[in-house]
């Protein structure tokens, strides 16, 4: 996961538009004032907006097109190391068990949500799916159409990695998670050649993006470096910055482990006791580190004697 997220607020006088839409930023223009403060260890950034995109006949103008860095630079790093995603259903032509992995390749493809997938087919496609073509516009004047193949499809991306992120410039009292589903995810390098072609740099590491994800290194003191970080922004480079700190409010429950040791009554199946209690923490948001059941114990030992007896 990552610690903070960080955005910029257009300004175009439009506060319906300017609360909610995230502006471009030069990435050059970041990367000194994110050096200058010790503790911020890593983070990569995203270029991401909604340009147009079709199946068939169905043109949408709300879908996120993201781009996904798989390459480090210094500090920048790829999209991998912010987090994890289950692929479900891939095209068996490319190798890799991430979806950064499959993007890492010179090919027009993508990999989308089991919710996008979804979705297509109840609008009447209903062989949408691997090997299905998405037309993805580009951000000029006269948009520029390019056709992506579907590689990959997931499902359970845990937050802050490959799921859209909007939230109320301003507002920072959590990330409200919206829209997520309908993302379409492309390489980077793809990204900033044929769809934000407007927003380009030299090289990548000169680009505008849209946000940031950045991860630091004393978690106790993310509060004050999201409120240092804003500030040198603005001293510095101008602008409204938007920040959310990810990680302050659940701070109490990382930093502390604790052992529960359950009793069941007769009868009861202690491996799907787990798997409730599992999903139980999950929803509150504390995390289950390891579960040893009575019924692993017994069968680990009884694979142990059949090993020393025959």
């Amino acid at each position: 996961g990552i610690d903070i997220m960080l955005r910029r607020q257009p300004e175009t006088g439009n506060p319906d538009y300017d609360k909610v839409y995230p502006d471009w930023f030069s990435i050059s223009d970041v990367i000194p004032v994110l050096d200058d403060i010790g503790e911020i260890t890593n983070y990569t950034t995203r270029m991401e907006y909604a340009t147009g995109t079709q199946v068939g006949s169905s043109v949408d103008i709300d879908v996120a097109v993201i781009g996904i860095r798989n390459e480090s630079y210094d500090k920048l790093l790829s999209d991998r190391y912010f987090g994890s995603h289950e692929i479900i259903q891939k095209d068996e032509k490319y190798v890799g068990n991430s979806m950064e992995e499959l993007l890492s390749n010179n090919e027009n493809v993508c990999v989308v949500y089991q919710y996008y997938v979804d979705k297509q087919i109840q609008r009447g496609y209903g062989d949408f799916g691997i090997g299905s073509n998405i037309t993805i516009y580009s951000d000029e004047i006269i948009p520029t159409p390019h056709n992506f193949t579907v590689i990959g499809i997931i499902e359970n991306p845990v937050l802050y990695n490959t799921e859209r992120l909007n939230w109320i410039a301003g507002y920072e009292i959590g990330a409200d998670v919206t829209e997520t589903e309908k993302s379409i995810y492309i390489n980077y390098e793809k990204a900033r050649e044929l769809i934000y072609t407007t927003h380009q740099g030299l090289n990548p590491l000169n680009d505008e993006v849209t946000s940031l994800m950045i991860k630091c290194e004393e978690p106790t003191k993310i509060s004050n470096i999201t409120q240092e970080l804003v500030d040198n922004l603005k001293s510095t480079i101008g602008g409204n910055w938007s920040a959310v700190d990810l990680k302050t409010s659940t701070l109490d429950r990382r930093l502390y482990i604790m052992q529960w040791f359950l009793w069941l009554e007769v009868g009861e199946n202690d491996e799907e006791v787990v798997n409730i209690i599992f999903d139980d923490f999950e929803t509150k948001g504390i995390v289950l580190y390891f579960a040893l059941t009575k019924t692993v114990i017994f069968n680990e030992f009884a694979s142990v004697m059949d090993l020393i007896t025959t």
